[in-house]
């Protein structure tokens, strides 16, 4: 295929990582291109289809579920007995979708719905038999990371079983995924645990200056001991753990937190203390 006499055909074509909506996307030479819907017929979609390079982005199946779950249409391809949602962040040097698609299939080992998202995401939807146990993605992500050469971050859903609410849980799902990869660097993150890494959004710069120094007082600049306080709360208040996972002698954890108590006036065996420290903490670091 000439892409010289397809820039002059369509102005509007340009180079993209992956397939947009509102865009005929196609491959020329390895490289990843697409044309606004509205500038081509169907006949000019499948001419260029014959001579492209690459096979299409999504099945026939996978596109019957994007216009369904984007409601353009009401019904679903069929039913699912249980289903979740699973957003692949990639980086930006993630351009093949073939390959993408084949070690992710080996990797899983089971057949997924991949759906391709701009801003170079890949969204995964998981059927799951009433018989059987959702993949666990902390098990494979590494594999699957080493691979691809590619540092992957997992976005996955809660389990649900109405498939008439799918298009609702796919729109918030996708909205809150980007927030997700925005404010949070770990390498996966689960829907139910993904509240307080979105909290932080919901407050001005200002309220999170003055809530911080208004719980935290001086201790707001000793990183060391907020990060000791943040451990001690997120194995629930028990000293030996968090001396373990510090790598920390037992008087010395125990002696910061009487610090802290002394400095800021919270006593880490009060739940409500606990939780607005945490949280003070969480809005330092956004």
């Amino acid at each position: 295929m000439n892409l010289e006499k397809l820039k002059q055909l369509f102005p509007n074509i340009k180079r993209v990582h992956m397939n947009e909506d509102g865009y005929y996307s196609f491959r020329v030479q390895g490289q990843l291109y697409a044309i606004p819907n509205d500038d081509l017929t169907n006949e000019q979609k499948q001419l260029i289809e014959a001579f492209s390079d690459q096979e299409p982005l999504h099945t026939k199946e996978e596109t019957e579920w994007i216009h369904y779950l984007t409601q353009k249409t009401d019904r679903p391809p069929h039913d699912l007995n249980q289903y979740r949602f699973i957003v692949i962040h990639l980086p930006e040097r993630a351009t093949d979708p073939s390959n993408l698609r084949q070690s992710v299939s080996m990797a899983l080992n089971k057949p997924f719905l991949f759906i391709w998202k701009p801003d170079l995401q890949l969204v995964l939807i998981e059927e799951i038999s009433e018989k059987e146990e959702p993949i666990e993605f902390e098990e494979i992500m590494d594999v699957l990371s080493d691979d691809l050469d590619l540092k992957l971050r997992f976005f996955v859903s809660d389990t649900y079983n109405d498939i008439d609410k799918a298009p609702l849980i796919y729109h918030w799902f996708i909205k809150t995924a980007e927030q997700i990869f925005e404010v949070t660097h770990q390498r996966i993150v689960k829907q139910e645990n993904s509240l307080l890494e979105l909290l932080p959004m919901k407050y001005s710069k200002e309220d999170r200056l003055f809530y911080t120094e208004s719980i935290l007082k001086n201790t707001i600049h000793d990183s060391e001991l907020l990060k000791t306080i943040q451990t001690v709360i997120e194995h629930h208040g028990n000293v030996t753990a968090t001396a373990k996972a510090l790598y920390m002698h037992r008087n010395s954890v125990q002696y910061r937190i009487d610090k802290f108590q002394e400095q800021t006036g919270q006593d880490m065996k009060n739940f409500k203390n606990m939780i607005q420290v945490y949280l003070a903490i969480q809005l330092i670091d956004s």
